[in-house]
């Protein structure tokens, strides 16, 4: 068999198997493809609408004559553009591509069976290609469309847009997986994620403080005549000629200036990079690959750390705590530190938090009035933060069980004390992060003292809320096959938290937002708003039992849902 039938083997076989997932749907794939389907058109319309207003705006500059400003600040967009989705497809792959060479369940039967090794290393980066390009890739189609809609661009350009996206996702696809088979190869896997995961934040982290510091508003400042015609003379594209976002966006830029033949350059440059790559990839994986996978699969086993003495002690002192309740707590808190891919995330959580701060310190707030709006505002912001957390760490932890979850089933407790002990081993440190979120940020924005009590009362009793929620719709809707606490995020009942979540924290700031206007109106502004002390008790009894419900209801139908498990040891 030559390699190209072995290749239609392979690729026949993954189209097999979707062939058979598609004619065994289940109610929760179609929902989770059609919430999923209807939030992608939604951010498609938006990025579409964003990004076609901007490029409306800026091809239609023209201060000078002799220069096209327009089209070159256009051209530089273009450029940033696509320097930022190879940066993001790079590291992207590095991450996909450890889990689809090296932990993908069907690889002891491809590699021990009689094919080639290009055949198989192929049908993988091709699954990593495609797994971890095509968000980025539909995300990043609005952008191209709205330039072709603004230059009235011919039926080629818009044909040209997936040719230039071929080579231009291959390259980083290829380097991604490069730099994933020299890792593997001298380091174990799980820590190869754990540090690259880690290193990933931290990078986006600076990327932000580094964007903040270039202080892009003064963009907008006025500057000479000869300052402005000596940036665009030199600036048409960044000076990093030979990099593939160059030569994508040189590529674009001359279907929409009609230069068929400049176009025709930029995609061979592209094409031809994309090709040596990868034959330079498939040649390194024969070299390392194979070794890396045999090391990966001998060394399975888990380091567990010496943790807890403490912590029993601690809850050994607390004689309020009944002994079950304790028990499952120390369970938690082991399995908490032994899995390193969870306590890892705080310093991911830390480097945020940085972010944030540094964030909310340089907006350019100079009136009371502001300070105290985007202290209310802030409180949305830090609600959505609280739901993203809450879906990656509450929601799953009953899924987390696993298949030993026919211990707890088994065991001679009630489902309450089960879920009460989960609401509260993540109320604490949910709390404790809430309330530093929204103090420090206050204290940076100086706001007055009500608006200091308003927000410090909100965010506690929508702390509660959000982690009442995630620990009843994580036992409404459980998954015990899956032990990744990302594919149970990504789960129908994950997708349904995070969408609830967002909706009862705007419900808070809707209903808060009378009391705030009162206040802003009677303190700030010094007139009379026309509302009586009703209204506001009305508003705060609303929240305080929107709160309660969101805490207490779902943990009440996540109890029935266990109770009716029917459990197989």
């Amino acid at each position: 068999m030559n390699f190209f039938k072995e290749l239609s083997l392979l690729f026949s076989l993954r189209k097999q198997i979707s062939k058979n997932l598609l004619t065994h749907l289940t109610k929760e794939i179609i929902l989770r493809f059609v919430l999923l389907l209807s939030i992608g058109i939604i951010f498609f319309v938006l990025d579409y609408l964003f990004f076609h207003r901007i490029i409306a705006y800026i091809a239609r500059i023209d201060i000078l004559d002799m220069v096209e400003i327009g089209t070159l600040l256009v051209a530089r967009l273009l450029s940033m553009i696509l320097l930022m989705f190879f940066s993001m497809l790079l590291f992207s792959n590095i991450i996909t591509s450890l889990s689809t060479l090296y932990l993908s369940s069907d690889l002891g039967l491809l590699l021990s069976s009689p094919l080639r090794f290009s055949s198989i290393f192929m049908l993988k980066f091709v699954e990593s290609s495609i797994n971890s390009s095509t968000i980025l890739v539909v995300f990043g189609l609005p952008v191209f469309i709205a330039c072709g809609q603004e230059y009235q661009a011919s039926w080629y350009y818009y044909a040209s847009i997936p040719i230039m996206f071929f080579p231009f996702i291959i390259i980083p696809a290829t380097l991604g997986t490069m730099i994933t088979m020299l890792l593997v190869r001298f380091f174990p896997v799980k820590r190869v994620q754990q540090v690259l995961a880690i290193f990933g934040l931290i990078l986006a982290a600076g990327l932000v403080m580094l964007f903040r510091f270039l202080q892009p508003e003064q963009l907008v400042s006025e500057i000479g005549m000869a300052q402005l015609l000596s940036y665009i003379q030199h600036n048409r594209i960044p000076t990093a000629q030979y990099l593939p976002s160059t030569w994508g966006a040189e590529m674009l830029m001359s279907l929409l200036e009609h230069q068929p033949y400049r176009a025709l350059w930029n995609f061979l440059w592209l094409l031809l990079v994309a090709i040596g790559i990868y034959l330079l990839a498939l040649q390194l994986a024969k070299w390392v690959y194979y070794r890396g996978w045999t090391d990966t699969s001998e060394s399975r086993t888990v380091k567990t750390m010496k943790r807890g003495n403490l912590t029993e002690k601690f809850l050994r002192s607390l004689p309020c705590l009944h002994p079950t309740t304790r028990a499952l707590l120390m369970k938690d808190i082991k399995l908490f530190w032994r899995d390193t891919t969870q306590w890892s995330q705080l310093l991911m959580l830390a480097a945020l938090l940085i972010i944030y701060f540094f964030n909310i310190k340089s907006l350019p707030l100079r009136t009371m009035f502001l300070k105290n709006l985007i202290s209310f505002l802030n409180l949305g912001l830090a609600g959505f933060v609280l739901a993203s957390i809450g879906v990656r760490f509450v929601y799953p932890s009953t899924s987390l069980e696993g298949q030993s979850f026919w211990v707890i089933h088994a065991a001679p407790m009630r489902y309450r004390q089960f879920l009460l002990e989960k609401f509260t081993i993540f109320l604490f440190p949910l709390l404790v992060l809430a309330e530093i979120l929204i103090i420090i940020s206050n204290f940076l924005l100086e706001v007055d003292g009500y608006m200091m009590i308003l927000s410090t009362v909100t965010i506690f009793l929508m702390t509660i809320g959000l982690t009442g929620l995630g620990v009843g719709m994580g036992a409404i809707f459980p998954k015990f096959i899956n032990e990744n606490p990302a594919q149970i995020a990504m789960s129908i009942g994950g997708i349904l938290y995070m969408i609830f979540s967002l909706f009862y924290v705007g419900l808070i700031i809707l209903l808060e937002a009378w009391p705030v206007y009162i206040y802003f109106s009677q303190h700030l502004f010094q007139r009379s708003s026309g509302g009586g002390e009703f209204g506001l008790y009305l508003s705060y009894s609303l929240v305080f039992l929107v709160s309660l419900g969101v805490t207490i209801l779902p943990i009440y139908w996540g109890i029935k849902r266990l109770e009716s498990l029917e459990m197989i040891s």
